[in-house]
C-alpha cells in the first residue's frame, strides 16, 4: 500500500483590527478607537513613550499593567472599541499598539498609533525667562510664506538686556513672510486687559521688517496688539511695556512675538 502523504501543519492567522486611532482631547487624555477585524476578535492596547514594542507570545495571557517582552505596557484588554487613556502628561507624545487575539491566545501583528497631549493652560500672572538652552515646552512657531520650519532658536546670549538664555530669530537671507513665536495658552477668563512687557533688541540692514505683537483666541486667527516698524537702524536693547486688549475673556488666549518681512535681512 502506499501511504498518504503527510499534510502540512497550518496556523491559524489572526487579522490586525481594521483601523485603530489616537485623538489627544485634552493636556492629560488621549482617546483611542478601533475596529475589530472581520473575525470579531478581542483586542489588547499596549503603550510606550517610544515607538518600540514587543512582540505577544503565544498562549500567554497578559493583563494591563504587565510589559510585553521586547518594549511597551499593556494598558487594555477586552471586547471594547474603544479605550481613553488618562492622567497623561502635557505635551507628551504616546505611542500605541493594538493586537487582535483569540481564544487561544494568538496575536496578530498590531498595528500603530501615536498622539501629543494638549498643552496645559497657564493661569496668570505669566513669565518665562528663556533660562535653559531648549525651547520651553508648549510655546510653538508658526511660519508663512517664504519662511521655513525652525526659524525661533535660543541664543547663549544677553543681547536684548536680560540674562542668558533668549529667544533668538535667526538670520535670514532676503525672503518675504511671516513668523511668530506663540506663547502658551493662557487663561483670561473675566479679565478685559493684559499688561505686557518684554526685552527685546533689533538690528536691520534696511526699512523692510515690522516687530508685532498678537494676540488670538484659537492661535489661528490674530490681532495686531503692538507694532513697531525700525528705520534701518538698531533698536535696543530695550524693555516694552504694553497692554492687550483683544482675545481676552477667553480660557485659551495666545501671544505671538511676530515679524513681517518684505525682504533683506535682520537679527532679532
Amino acid at each position: 500500500a502506499k501511504a498518504e502523504p503527510e499534510r502540512p501543519i497550518t496556523t491559524i492567522a489572526v487579522i490586525n483590527p481594521l483601523s485603530f486611532l489616537a485623538t489627544s482631547t485634552s493636556f492629560s487624555q488621549i482617546d483611542l478607537s478601533w475596529v475589530k477585524n472581520t473575525d470579531n476578535n478581542d483586542v489588547m492596547l499596549a503603550w510606550s513613550y517610544s515607538a518600540t514594542f514587543g512582540t505577544p507570545e503565544y498562549g500567554t495571557v497578559y493583563e494591563p499593567g504587565t510589559t510585553l517582552p521586547g518594549g511597551g505596557n499593556v494598558l487594555y484588554k477586552g471586547s471594547a472599541a474603544s479605550f481613553n487613556h488618562t492622567s497623561l502628561a502635557p505635551s507628551t507624545t504616546y505611542y500605541y499598539k493594538a493586537f487582535s487575539y483569540n481564544e487561544s491566545n494568538e496575536f496578530s501583528t498590531g498595528i500603530n498609533a501615536n498622539a501629543t497631549t494638549l498643552c496645559s493652560i497657564h493661569s496668570l500672572p505669566f513669565s518665562e525667562s528663556f533660562d535653559s538652552p531648549d525651547i520651553p515646552v508648549c510655546w510653538t512657531q508658526q511660519s508663512s510664506g517664504a519662511y521655513g520650519e525652525g526659524t525661533w532658536a535660543v541664543s547663549n546670549s544677553s543681547s536684548a538686556g536680560g540674562a542668558a538664555y533668549e529667544m533668538k530669530l535667526v538670520d535670514n537671507w532676503p525672503m518675504a513672510g511671516t513668523t511668530r513665536l506663540v506663547t502658551p495658552p493662557l487663561n483670561t477668563t473675566g479679565m478685559s486687559r493684559l499688561n505686557l512687557s518684554f526685552k527685546h533688541y533689533f538690528f536691520e540692514y534696511s526699512t523692510v521688517c515690522t516687530l508685532r505683537v498678537q494676540s488670538s483666541s484659537n492661535g489661528i486667527n490674530w490681532t495686531n496688539e503692538w507694532n513697531m516698524t525700525p528705520s534701518g537702524n538698531s533698536v535696543g536693547p530695550a524693555t516694552v511695556m504694553t497692554s492687550v486688549y483683544n482675545n481676552l475673556n477667553s480660557p485659551t488666549t495666545y501671544l505671538a512675538f511676530t515679524l513681517v518681512r518684505n525682504d533683506y535681512v535682520y537679527d532679532d
